[in-house]
């Protein structure tokens, strides 16, 4: 349609309605680079349709959501005088090419009619587009400053693992510039099961439950979750002839069905079967079936993941009893950065269950032995032993007295051991992987705080760091938040044996003196 050729009340009309407008008014360069009009696919139409106030969008790749929301901004700033929309993307590269591409393609090829109404006041190729209507666009790597009414996040996942420090700027600073009552977009693939985007999903995802339940309702101030799987692509299909499909892909294909109720037919089965086989583990990230499935555990960066998974798979973390006629033992990570953190831990019937877990930043021994003896009056149980790292046995130049931090607990009644040092960190993660199996975890006791911490959490958590410049993952654990957590629990797995183990040790003791009489 040449809307030039359109009489000014049909016009006025059509302009009105965004939905026409999405469909018909702007143009885009497709994958090949020609000039296309965008129109919105079926998964762009969904979004756009059932839009809340906040908005997570976990999804396959390649649905056009980047695209949508730049066109999107754009319609809004045209269309809603002085309004402030942003979008905020993981790489520099990115955020350039969306605006350049994307958006100012979009305003320049709009027809001159509207491009005179909405005259560009100042614009460049850094990422701000203001409009003679009052509204703008600005496209970075985050937000803090002003108020923005739009804001559009892109791929937030991969920005919460790995740039931990950049994640936390976007969450107290671009989201806290949109006021209630006006939009957010936050899209991505999963990457793990860590982060803002992890906690914002699960929490979305459990509050769909409860509203299917009649038990809740979606406000203003909650994020509505939007999943988008790979079978929702018309173009993820492959033609039949020639492959083969297991009665695994059988099997995982008719639990999907009974999950989603979505018939997969023999072109998309064969598409899956030929695009697993090339992607392994990463399909479950990158072209998910559930939103459970896209936040499997895979090998990418995760040391504990695939174990925490499996540990959740056979029911190793639940509502584990505290046994009063057996001790606790805890173990300490003195953290350097004034962290610190306790993991309690009972040893029965050959299992680990880990009961609680305790942190606490810019506090004292006394502080954390009061707690240790209000838990025990809370919960009646009594302390085995103290676990501490090798270097709590040091000078603490800090006090008058000179005392360790162990004689300093020692002297508050607590029986200590010290956990030998380990030369390599990657000894002790081993330590913990062999451990991990052996272990169950208390969901209240050792689920997330007010902060979203926890030692559940922290094991899922915890992982490489990662390295921008080159693309891949260092072959170090990142350290944040999570090593405080994973630390201590790793002081078992290098210093702590097992009844079972003693137990054991002592038959065959008992057998040999046996022998000898």
């Amino acid at each position: 349609m040449e809307l030039e050729r359109v009489s000014e009340d049909d016009l006025r009309a059509k302009l009105s309605d965004r939905a026409w407008r999405l469909s018909h008014l702007y143009w885009i360069r497709d994958k090949k680079g020609r000039k296309v009009r965008f129109t919105p696919n079926p998964a762009q139409l969904k979004i756009d349709a059932e839009l809340h106030y906040l908005n997570l969008i976990l999804k396959a790749r390649q649905f056009g959501i980047t695209t949508w929301a730049c066109i999107r901004a754009l319609d809004t700033a045209l269309f809603r005088k002085d309004t402030a929309c942003g979008l905020v993307f993981h790489k520099l590269s990115d955020a350039s090419a969306a605006f350049v591409d994307k958006i100012l393609f979009a305003y320049d090829n709009l027809p001159p009619s509207i491009r005179r109404l909405r005259q560009a006041v100042s614009r460049d190729n850094t990422g701000l587009l203001r409009l003679s209507n009052g509204s703008s666009i600005t496209v970075s790597l985050s937000h803090r400053s002003g108020t923005l009414q739009w804001l559009h996040i892109s791929e937030y996942g991969k920005i919460c693992a790995r740039d931990p420090i950049r994640a936390k700027e976007i969450q107290s600073g671009a989201l806290n510039t949109v006021a209630p009552g006006n939009y957010v977009t936050i899209e991505s693939t999963a990457e793990g099961q860590y982060g803002d985007f992890y906690a914002k999903c699960q929490k979305a995802l459990e509050l769909r439950r409860q509203i299917a339940a009649g038990t809740a309702k979606l406000t203003a101030m909650d994020y509505r979750i939007h999943f988008l799987p790979w079978f929702e692509d018309d173009t993820y299909e492959l033609d039949p002839e020639g492959v083969v499909i297991t009665d695994d892909y059988l099997e995982y294909f008719a639990q999907v069905e009974a999950e989603t109720g979505f018939e997969l037919n023999a072109r998309k089965r064969a598409w899956y079967v030929k695009k697993h086989q090339e992607q392994g583990d990463l399909m479950y990230r990158e072209y998910p079936s559930t939103p459970k499935e896209a936040f499997r555990a895979t090998k990418d960066g995760s040391y504990y993941g695939k174990l925490m998974e499996q540990a959740d798979t056979e029911g190793r973390i639940c509502s584990l009893p505290i046994l009063p006629h057996l001790p606790v033992h805890v173990f300490w990570d003195l953290g350097t950065n004034d962290t610190n953190v306790l993991a309690f831990m009972q040893d029965h019937g050959g299992w680990l269950n880990w009961i609680y877990c305790y942190g606490k930043d810019g506090e004292g021994l006394h502080h954390f032995a009061a707690e240790l003896t209000k838990l025990a009056d809370k919960h009646k149980w009594t302390y085995g032993w103290q676990y501490l790292p090798h270097d709590a046995a040091n000078v603490d130049y800090s006090r008058e007295d000179r005392k360790s931090r162990k004689q300093v607990l020692e002297g508050l009644g607590f029986k200590c051991k010290l956990v030998s040092r380990i030369e390599q960190i990657s000894d002790g993660i081993e330590m913990t992987r062999q451990m991990l199996p052996r272990c169950r975890f208390d969901l209240r006791g050792c689920g997330d705080d007010a902060q979203g911490q926890g030692l559940i959490t922290a094991l899922r958590a915890y992982r490489k760091e990662w390295d921008e410049k080159g693309q891949c993952y260092r072959d170090h654990p990142l350290h944040d938040w999570t090593s405080n957590y994973v630390d201590a629990i790793r002081q078992a797995a290098q210093g702590y044996e097992p009844e079972v183990v003693r137990q054991e040790k002592r038959r065959k003791q008992s057998a040999i003196n046996w022998k000898t009489v």
